[in-house]
């Protein structure tokens, strides 16, 4: 039978690869966090980037803040399902299965979008940006999972509806690869 239980050691690991992947971006386009490496002491810079939080926003633009991080939530809630065999196969509807194990994926999210903006291995580690007047407020902590889970359910939801009738009305694979890809 199939474990029943989250499995910890690989939902770490590809959160780990996840943050190998998201960090080095930063690199590449944010010529403030290659900057601050420059200059900045570790543990003060990481202290004052959190003591900085305040008001909403974070100087980001709108489809960084209400697109790229929602998808951020979403890959991160995915990432939890895909690790959490007991609830990995619930399909979207009424079924309070397919809800606890959304809220369990939100839940994940939230820790994991914590995790990018102020943990150990986070943008207020790593370049510290944050302690920067006006670049630190409440929005990716909220929108990221919460918009997250807006998109995971959104797909499941598109899959069911959709997807699903697409594919049961062909057989021509390359029709249903078009709509799992545009769909997903």
């Amino acid at each position: 039978p199939p474990p029943s239980k989250v499995q910890w050691m690989p939902l770490f690991g590809a959160s780990l690869r996840y943050l190998a992947v998201m960090h080095p971006f930063r690199f590449v386009t944010e010529a403030g966090t290659r900057d601050a490496l420059k200059h900045q002491p570790f543990w003060g810079g990481y202290f004052d980037a959190l003591g900085a939080m305040h008001g909403w926003s974070d100087g980001d633009g709108y489809y960084e803040n209400y697109l790229g991080h929602p998808i951020q939530g979403a890959v991160s809630a995915y990432i939890w399902i895909h690790n959490d065999p007991r609830y990995r196969d619930v399909e979207f509807g009424k079924d309070p299965r397919y809800w606890k194990s959304r809220l369990r994926a939100a839940a994940f999210a939230w820790a994991f979008s914590e995790q990018f903006e102020i943990g150990l291995i986070s943008e207020a580690s790593i370049g510290q940006i944050q302690r920067y007047c006006c670049a630190y407020g409440f929005v990716d902590h909220v929108i990221t999972p919460n918009g997250g889970m807006v998109w995971v359910v959104g797909e499941d939801a598109v899959d069911k509806y959709v997807v699903r009738r697409i594919e049961d009305r062909t057989h021509n694979l390359g029709v249903r690869i078009a709509a799992r890809l545009a769909l997903n």
